[in-house]
Formats: C-alpha cells, sequence, structure tokens
C-alpha cells in the first residue's frame, strides 16, 4: 500500500501524510523477493502426523529502514521532494516492524533481498509507466 500512495503523492505533488513525523522502522520487502521465496517454498510441502501439513514462513527482507529513508528513495527515484506533512503516532501503530527469516532461510538457503534502492526505482518505473497522468 505505502509504495503506491508515496509514488502518487510525490508524482502529483499532494500532500504526504508521515506518521511519527518518520521516526518508525519497517522492513519492507520488494514483490518479487514475495514470490522467488514462495515459488521456493513450493517444492518444500511440510509434513506433519497429525492434522493437515502446515506451516508459517516470514517472508521479508530482514533489512529494516527507517521510513524517512525510504521517502527519500521515493524522492530520488521522481526526481523530487515530497510535501511531506508531519503528524503524530497513529492510535496502534508500532515503532519498529522486522521480519525474522531465519526458518525461510533455513528452507530455502538464502533470503531473497532486492536492495531498497533498487526495488523503489523498479515501483516507481512500474508507476511511471502505468499510472502517471
Amino acid at each position: 500500500m505505502s509504495p503506491y500512495l508515496f509514488a502518487d503523492a510525490i508524482s502529483k505533488g499532494n500532500q504526504l501524510k508521515v506518521f511519527n513525523h518518520g521516526d518508525m522502522i519497517r522492513d519492507f520487502t520488494y514483490v518479487d523477493d514475495v514470490v522467488s521465496a514462495v515459488i521456493s517454498l513450493m517444492h518444500l510441502p511440510p509434513t506433519s502426523d497429525a492434522g493437515p501439513p502446515h506451516r508459517v514462513v516470514n517472508i521479508g527482507n530482514s533489512k529494516p529502514v527507517q521510513l524517512l529513508e525510504y521517502i527519500r528513495e521515493f524522492e530520488s527515484a521522481f526526481g523530487r521532494e515530497a510535501d511531506k506533512v508531519m503528524l503524530p503516532l497513529q492510535p496502534g501503530d508500532v515503532l519498529r516492524t522486522e521480519a525474522d527469516t531465519k526458518l525461510l532461510e533455513s528452507l530455502i538457503g538464502e533470503v531473497p533481498g532486492t536492495p531498497l534502492k533498487d526495488g523503489v526505482r523498479r515501483f516507481v518505473d512500474w508507476y511511471q509507466t502505468y499510472h502517471a497522468r
């Protein structure tokens, strides 16, 4: 959700709401990395003696960054600064999220990890191709 919201606001010169003044840590994961991990996991079905086999695997980048750094990557990709409106933390929001990918790594060997800059650039290229007005 955030990539589209940020790209849309920056590209159109609209205000971008930045909660907790951007002082939050998030672990952003590029969509191709999720697809790659799911495809790799499809070949490793879990086994279970009791009930249907299942397993919960956390898929993420495991390289958390500050929200303002994430926004700066969008600004760089668009070549313009966002019109940021700094707001307080929203009720119920958390200051930090980070994927624990140890199980994923143990199952498939390596966690896919597109660097933030590359993922944002690819997203902005896609956005400008299909949604720019």
